[in-house]
This record gives structure tokens, C-alpha cells and sequence, in this order.
């Protein structure tokens, strides 16, 4: 019966095919997966809540939406004191060309690889503004921004959450005596091997640097039926024009994004090391960047009242501003509803009964990379899907002799598949939602790109393993 675990995410896929709404696509997976455990009964709407309720209330999920919520209120301050324009008048004289604003967005990377969602709102907030006045692409832009944050972090072998979480994987996935289990040393050592065995986000990261430079027709191919734009009524659209040209509050200061920026990349460094010290070097990201961005909003409220900015009007920009970010907030909360029914429905155990005993050895990696690619773009989460194909992966390559660097290697990269392309993955989401294109929008025309570099670490997987 563990089959009836692929219901809900597939059923989640076909919703978001034909609706085009990604938040009422995964209501209706929670909804269906929850049924799935109670039968048709009262209880599946109880069990659906406490899905919600659970993804809520589970630690890292709770600051991630607090950093979420307190980042949308200060990015709407700092816009409105001014700080974005100034930068945006800044980097006018600088950046010229679509080449250009894509470029910074690179040269951004080594300030602010240490998170994920913090790199694509800070970086994203910041670059957004810019793309309509060099003419630019913003498929091209939120595309570049999920290569550089996702699959470029994924391969930095510390200081990120990434970091963290896959380490601990790895210790948990080798037993006493392989390659030193017992020493730390020993672990991580393995993990930076496998790091690089990452061909996936390897590829996708060569990919978007031939974009940056050459463009390789970027949104001209798309692939699934996603790719149609989301419809307004004329007055929607008349009244976002209007928005547009309305004249700035603010006289533009570049001061006034300096400063808080800044802030929070030091206080985001400092916070790393005081959460880690003592801790064999494992921070606590979430709680670090949650703390840092509070500490941004303490300086900035001060800095912008005294230049005569209203308690009243910080006040309505604070509350507007994390307002902003209701349906991404939706969006994360449903979907790790989701993956945890997933789990609950036994899709490990759906995994591993198809597999085990029907790949032979110079398969293992391909086959753990393919599988976790599809399951990542299907329940939408790195993480997640590192759990589920890590212990199956491990085994597998135990029982073959399959070097474990390059079997884990094959295991982050099929992780990775669905933050690059998929619009049920966080950060296709927060791209999307920063950059202001609907997220099916992006993930069709990612998902070409997403294949071809999925065609390339396949193969690199069947050399390696020979």
C-alpha cells in the first residue's frame, strides 16, 4: 500500500498543471494525502491541520518564516527611506547592460553565500529594481539568482545550513568502521569529498554562467504546460501601472541600505560563530539569520526617524512589508505540510522496495542521483529528499563496493534538482516571488536547462562508477 505515498505530490504536480495556483495545488495535496491516512472520514480534515500545525511549530520552520516575515518589513522600510533608489542610482551609472546586472549578481555570491532565503531576498530586493531599467530579462535574472544561491551554496563546504544538515547526514549514514566513522575528522573529510561529486549543481552552474555571457536562448525553449502567464483582470493590471509611477516618498539615499545591509552581514557572520562556538563548528543558522535580521530592523527604525520618517509611516511600512510575504509564507508552510505526509504515507519505504535488489553496481550512482532528482522535483525539497535516498543510497553502495564520495555526491545532486526547476521547491518560489514572475512561468523555462544538465552529470555518474 506504501504506493499510495506518490498520490499526494502527484496529484499536488497536476493541480499546479492545470490551475496555475500554486498555493490552492498544495492545499488540495495536504487534503488528499491526509484522506490518504484517515480514509474518508472528519479526521482527514483534523490530521490535515495538525500537518500544518506540525510545520509550523517545528523549530527551524518557525524561524524561517519569522526571518521571512521580519526580511519582508525590512526591505519595505529600507525602500521606502530611499536606500533602494539610491543603490538603484548607484549601480545605474555602473551596470548598463543586462550582462552587467547579471554579473553583479555573481559578484555579489562570496557577501552572502550563507543562506539560501537570505541571499535571494537580500541580493534579489536589491537587483529587481534595476532589470527594467537596462532592459533586462527577468526570467534571465531569477534564473542566474537560483544558480548562484541553491546550486552554487550546496557546493560551499561551510558556513550554510547546507553545510550543516549534510554533514550530519553523512555521520548518521556511515557505520563503525568505514572510513573512520567514529572520528569527526574522518566525517567530514568524506563529506568534502562528496561535495564535489555534486555533477548536478556542478553543470547547472556552468549552464547559467554561458547565460550570463551568451544568453543561449534562454526563454525561448519552455517545457511543461506551466509556462502560461497568471491572469488579472484589466483593473489589477491598470493599478500596478499606476504603482509604478508613482513618485518616491523618500528622497534616495544610498546610506540608508548601506547601513542595514551591512549590519546584517556582520551581525549574520558574528551570530554564526557565537551560536557554533563550542559546537564543533554547527552554528545555528536559522536562529543567527532570524537574530541578525532583528538587529537590522533595531538600527534601521532609528537611522530612518532621523530623517524625519514618521513612527506612524515605519510602522504601516513594517506591517506592509511582511504582508508582502503572506503567500510565500503559504506556499513553505503547505509544502513542508506536504513533504511530511509524504514521509508518513511510507514513500522511503515505496522507494527502496522498487529498488533494492535491481540495480547492479555501476548503476548506484546514477540511479540514486535520477531517483532523488525525481522525487526533489515531485515533493519539492532538498532536504527532505536527502533523508529519504541517503539511508537507501548508503546501503546500496555498501553492498556494490561504490566509493561512498561519489554515491553521496549523487545523492546532494539529485537533492538539488528541485530547488533549480521545480515550482513546488522553495527556492524557485522565493526567486519567483522576488523577481515578480509567477512561478510557473520560471519553472518551465528552467526546466530544459535542468534536463541538460541532468543529461550531463548522468553520464558523468556512469563514467565515474565503472
Amino acid at each position: 500500500m506504501h504506493w499510495i505515498s506518490v498520490l499526494p505530490p502527484l496529484v499536488t504536480l497536476g493541480a499546479v498543471i492545470l490551475t496555475r495556483r500554486v498555493v490552492l495545488s498544495l492545499a488540495v495535496g495536504v487534503l488528499v494525502g491526509s484522506f490518504a491516512i484517515t480514509g474518508p472520514r472528519v479526521d482527514g480534515l483534523l490530521r490535515a491541520s495538525e500537518y500544518l500545525a506540525g510545520a509550523v511549530a517545528e523549530r527551524g520552520n518557525a524561524f524561517t518564516l519569522m526571518f521571512i516575515a521580519l526580511f519582508g518589513a525590512l526591505a519595505e522600510v529600507v525602500k521606502v527611506s530611499g536606500g533602494v533608489a539610491g543603490f538603484t542610482d548607484a549601480a545605474r551609472r555602473r551596470v548598463r547592460s543586462e550582462r552587467g546586472l547579471l554579473l553583479t549578481a555573481w559578484l555579489i555570491l562570496p557577501f552572502t553565500f550563507f543562506d539560501n532565503v537570505f541571499r535571494t531576498l537580500s541580493v534579489g530586493s536589491v537587483l529587481e529594481p534595476l532589470i527594467d531599467k537596462v532592459k533586462g530579462s527577468r526570467d534571465k535574472l531569477a534564473f542566474v539568482m537560483a544558480a548562484t544561491t541553491g546550486q552554487t551554496i550546496v557546493l560551499i563546504p561551510l558556513a550554510t545550513a547546507y553545510a550543516g544538515y549534510m554533514v550530519s547526514l553523512v555521520r548518521a549514514n556511515v557505520p563503525d568502521g568505514a572510513a573512520g566513522a567514529a572520528s569527526p575528522a574522518a566525517v567530514f573529510s568524506l563529506f568534502l569529498r562528496s561535495v564535489y561529486w555534486n555533477l548536478y549543481s556542478i553543470a547547472f552552474v556552468v549552464i547559467s554562467l554561458g547565460i550570463t555571457f551568451f544568453g543561449l536562448g534562454y526563454g525561448r525553449l519552455r517545457i511543461s504546460a506551466l509556462s502560461g502567464e497568471e491572469e488579472f483582470t484589466p483593473v489589477h493590471e491598470e493599478r500596478n501601472e499606476l504603482l509604478k509611477k508613482l513618485p518616491p516618498e523618500y528622497p534616495a539615499k544610498l546610506i540608508n541600505l548601506i547601513v542595514p545591509v551591512g549590519v546584517l552581514l556582520l551581525s549574520t557572520v558574528f551570530l554564526f560563530w557565537w551560536t557554533g562556538r563550542g559546537k564543533a563548528g554547527a552554528p545555528d543558522f536559522t536562529t543567527s539569520i532570524m537574530a541578525a535580521t532583528l538587529l537590522s530592523l533595531v538600527v534601521a527604525v532609528p537611522l530612518y526617524r532621523s530623517q524625519k520618517v514618521s513612527f506612524t509611516e515605519l510602522e504601516t511600512h513594517l506591517v506592509e512589508g511582511s504582508q508582502n510575504v503572506i503567500p510565500l509564507l503559504a506556499i513553505l508552510v503547505l509544502s513542508w505540510a506536504l513533504s511530511r505526509n509524504v514521509r508518513d504515507l511510507g514513500f522511503d519505504t515505496f522507494v527502496s522496495s522498487v529498488l533494492v535488489g535491481s540495480v547492479p553496481r555501476w548503476a548506484v550512482p546514477a540511479a540514486a542521483f535520477l531517483v532523488g532528482g525525481a522525487i526533489s522535483y515531485v515533493i519539492g525539497s532538498s532536504f527532505a529528499t536527502w533523508a529519504l535516498i541517503m539511508p537507501l543510497a548508503a546501503g546500496l553502495s555498501r553492498a556494490h563496493g561504490v566509493d561512498l564520495a561519489l554515491t553521496f555526491g549523487a545523492v546532494w545532486a539529485g537533492g538539488s534538482v528541485g530547488d533549480s526547476a521545480s515550482p513546488l521547491s522553495d527556492l524557485p518560489v522565493l526567486v519567483s516571488g522576488v523577481m515578480k514572475i509567477p512561478v510557473a512561468r520560471y519553472a518551465s523555462a528552467a526546466l530544459p536547462y535542468a534536463l541538460g544538465a541532468a543529461a550531463i552529470a548522468t553520464s558523468g555518474f556512469l563514467l565515474a562508477a565503472r
